[in-house]
């Protein structure tokens, strides 16, 4: 119950909720680069999974869709890092949300693929900012937070 008290509430109330203040989504804008840089591949690798997985590739008409959806996917994860969850993240992200529901997209999948994408995101940031622990420690908790915010935002669209 906890949780649909959470993506009820007003996006102030629940931007405290997840710990995004100005100082983590400036972290998030400042490691833009590196996750922009990191963003591709890590897409390519989570689309490689869903290609070898019929029961995800079948959410696809074609590779042409596949490639719209990446795409989608990239401007939303740009969006994150942002640092801006005003009223047109809250509207992408409940347009997302109710487009999985309708479709039929389990929660299950859209978090398995937050998580092939996170790993990629994360290892990225580590590999390049290496012994910035301080800095490190800043993009592993706001990244958390805001994924965790996203897929609130996400499976709330679908209640």
């Amino acid at each position: 119950m906890e949780a649909l008290k959470i993506v009820q509430e007003p996006s102030e109330d629940r931007f405290a909720t997840f710990g995004l203040d100005l100082s983590n989504t400036e972290t998030l804008k400042r490691l833009r680069p590196t996750i922009s840089a990191a963003l591709g591949p890590a897409l390519d690798g989570l689309y490689d999974n869903i290609r070898a997985n019929p029961g995800l590739r079948a959410f696809f008409q074609d590779e042409q869709h596949m490639e719209r959806s990446k795409e989608a996917q990239r401007r939303h994860w740009l969006a994150i890092c942002n640092g801006r969850f005003d009223d047109d993240y809250q509207e992408r992200a409940h347009r997302i949300g109710k487009t999985h529901a309708r479709i039929g997209l389990r929660p299950i999948d859209y978090i398995g693929g937050y998580s092939h994408v996170c790993d990629a995101l994360i290892a990225a940031v580590v590999s390049e900012h290496l012994g910035r622990s301080s800095r490190l420690f800043g993009f592993r908790r706001t990244d958390v937070d805001g994924l965790t915010l996203d897929i609130c935002t996400l499976i709330k669209a679908t209640l």
